[in-house]
């Protein structure tokens, strides 16, 4: 996991923690991702729809390419 041992899932459950502060921070990296997709493939975590979305949104963020769509207005 991350440098402080924050995982991927606790990060999306909480209702405090941010996924960008969590990036920013160095809390979670790839291989935080790769776990969480891998538990996901495996069936280990409950995966409603969304889930391609959120390792897309994560990955972007750790790679640094996040700028257009980061600045995107919120659907009203």
């Amino acid at each position: 996991m991350g440098t402080n041992g924050v995982d991927l899932l606790g990060v999306l459950e909480s209702d405090t923690d941010t996924i960008t502060d969590a990036v920013a921070t160095g809390r979670i990296d790839l291989e935080d991702l790769d776990r969480f997709v891998e538990s996901v493939d495996r069936g280990e975590l409950e995966a409603d729809r969304g889930v391609d979305e959120v390792v897309w949104i994560v990955g972007s963020l750790l790679r640094g390419d996040a700028a257009d769509w980061e600045e995107m207005e919120p659907a009203s």
